[in-house]
């Protein structure tokens, strides 16, 4: 297959995550995301924000990403069980879920190069 390069190329790619919810459990939620895809060079600096140890600046870098990258998404629903429309004030509150930030954007950076670090 020919490499064709798209002015938006996106994607979906899903989201597992363990919310807390009483007595100690947690339960998996999942959603997916549709990402876009960004510069290589966007990707480094992401990687590099990522691996730093205070974890106010791994908040603020995962919020970034997430912004960046996000761009629509499948399966985010409403207490009825409506289907919530994208926008950015619904990303937003998306984001406010406590490390929820975090595991869009790592999914993101992990979706680019998890299949190359396994070859």
């Amino acid at each position: 297959m020919s490499l064709v390069l798209k002015k938006l190329d996106t994607y979906f790619w899903p989201i597992n995550f363990k919310m807390p919810i009483d007595d100690g459990k947690y339960q998996s939620v999942k959603f997916s995301c549709q990402f876009k895809r960004i510069k290589q060079r966007e990707v480094e600096e992401f990687q590099k924000k990522f691996s730093v140890t205070d974890l106010n600046l791994l908040f603020e870098a995962s919020r970034e990403c997430a912004h960046q990258v996000v761009v629509g998404w499948k399966d985010v629903l409403d207490e009825e069980g409506n289907n919530i429309e994208f926008n950015h004030e619904n990303l937003d509150q998306l984001l406010e879920i406590p490390t929820l930030a975090i595991a869009v954007s790592t999914t993101y950076i992990t979706s680019l190069t998890e299949s190359k670090s396994k070859n």
